[in-house]
């Protein structure tokens, strides 16, 4: 198709489509290699337009598979032509058919309707051009099924069998979203704190926010309900533990329990939690940032009891500084710890299977707590958390922790992360904005905190800022440029 970048600078050219050097060699070499070309950024940035003008430097048709949610295998493969099978049985009236093949002739290519993939696969003299566009929209089902076709190049389709291709198609997959197409331990990589060749932090040149699943941002984003929360901010902090102090981490100002201390089916009898002396500040603090309609639970009114008692589904910011345990082995047993209210019956214990059935309407949980990030993995899914456990609640985004996080750098974190979304930032982006003034300040980057769930601005209220619409994301979203391949 191409004999160099160049001659693929030369021919987009002409077909009146220009870009830059580095696309103009990934271009090539998806070419060489017949390799899928994914290319992802918002409407409008000529994702689409690009394969159109491929397909002028080749001299050959482009086969569009438009994908939307819901999109089934029948609508991209096409289907038996039922009405065509009954008129060729209807026409035979000779008597002399060979009722043994027949199966085999109605189940052929030629009583097929065809879609756009198994079109692709036909061509024979040239291959076309394949575009598969928006493919942040489909299932993983789907996504299955375009796995098959991408990487053996036929299709098996029930009665007609397996279809092999006859040329291999260029194919070009746009998403109006930058994701990550993965699983497993990648759910535990903190992706903002990797280097380039440079040297410099991914997060001075992209926005990363996370989501457990494509399944999970697709109800992420659908509305739940018509009434909508309408107090701006509960913090819960300074909470009073009982017992004597145990060790920090490493002496860096964490305040993280041992990692031995999950005992008991249902509690953390045996385990003494030191106090958060810095917490307090920290939720005063982010109210004053909020202002609004603001509840404070501190000292000894933060307790379990407490924050269940309080219509949670009017609040549309929660921020629990607290301490937080994670457990891989039990995921259920994962807890918030809270004061605990023996009258009331509560322990004190926030456990993953009482956050599920927490009635949330929240725009943003912040889990200013060890590990709320951590859990057990459960491969497409992401991890079994505290914090997909407020998403199963109705919360739509969750800011949590992959690992112990030191007092004093959250508490100034903090305070920039309420500032950037006041001003308008997306919870993604203004995450990163407080941890880019940390780095600039002279610090480590290599900082806890994540955002999982849609990368929207936050609603406040007529006092400050108006809300904006949604912005797209994916596990992990990433935005950086208008294209990027």
């Amino acid at each position: 198709m191409f004999s160099s970048p160049k001659d693929v600078a030369d021919k987009l050219l002409a077909a009146a489509y220009v870009i830059d050097q580095t696309v103009l060699s990934v271009i090539y070499l998806a070419a060489k290699m017949r390799r899928p070309l994914l290319i992802e950024g918002p409407p409008g940035c000529g994702k689409t337009e690009l394969a159109y003008a491929v397909a002028r430097t080749a001299e050959t048709v482009v086969e569009r598979l438009q994908c939307y949610v819901g999109i089934n295998e029948e609508k991209a493969i096409g289907k038996f032509d039922e009405a065509l099978q009954k008129l060729f049985l209807e026409a035979g009236t000779d008597g002399n058919r060979d009722w043994e093949a027949l199966p085999q002739k109605l189940h052929g290519l030629e009583f097929f309707t065809k879609g756009p993939l198994l079109r692709a696969l036909l061509y024979e003299n040239k291959p076309c051009v394949l575009l598969v566009d928006e493919i942040d929209k489909v299932d993983q089902e789907f996504e299955a099924l375009l796995l098959e076709v991408l990487s053996d190049w036929q299709l098996s389709i029930p009665k007609l069998g397996t279809v092999k291709a006859n040329t291999v198609a260029f194919v070009v997959l746009t998403s109006n979203e930058e994701r990550r197409i993965g699983d497993g331990k990648l759910n535990l990589l903190p992706f903002d704190a990797l280097r380039d060749p440079q040297g410099r932090y991914f997060l001075e040149s992209h926005v990363v926010t996370y989501a457990p699943s494509a399944t999970v941002l697709y109800l992420l984003r659908e509305p739940r309900s018509l009434k909508r929360a309408n107090r701006d901010f509960l913090g819960v902090g300074g909470v009073v533990y009982s017992g004597p102090t145990v060790s920090t981490d490493g002496g860096d100002g964490s305040m993280a329990p041992k990692a031995s201390v999950v005992a008991g089916f249902f509690g953390l009898d045996a385990v003494a939690f030191p106090d958060l002396p810095g917490s307090t500040e920290e939720v005063v603090g982010a109210a004053a940032i909020i202002k609004g309609s603001n509840q404070l639970l501190l000292d000894r009114n933060a307790t379990e009891a407490a924050f269940k008692a309080l219509p949670l589904a009017d609040f549309r910011i929660i921020h629990l500084a607290v301490h937080g345990v994670a457990n891989a082995e039990f995921p259920d047993r994962a807890a918030l710890m809270l004061g605990s209210s023996p009258a009331s019956g509560e322990d004190g214990l926030l456990q993953v299977r009482e956050i599920r059935d927490l009635p949330l309407r929240t725009e943003l949980v912040t889990l200013s707590a060890c590990d709320t990030g951590s859990g057990k993995l459960l491969g497409q899914e992401g991890i079994a958390s505290l914090e997909r456990a407020f998403l199963l609640a109705g919360a739509k985004s969750v800011i949590a922790s992959f690992w112990p996080a030191a007092d004093t750098f959250t508490i100034a974190l903090m305070k920039r992360l309420y500032q950037h979304l006041i001003n308008g930032s997306d919870k993604g982006a203004a995450l990163r904005e407080a941890k880019l003034s940390w780095i600039f300040s002279g610090n480590s980057a290599t900082k806890p905190f994540r955002s999982i769930g849609p990368a929207s601005r936050l609603s406040v209220t007529a006092q400050q800022q108006s809300s904006s619409k949604h912005s797209s994301a994916r596990a992990p979203f990433v935005s950086e440029k208008p294209l990027s391949i």
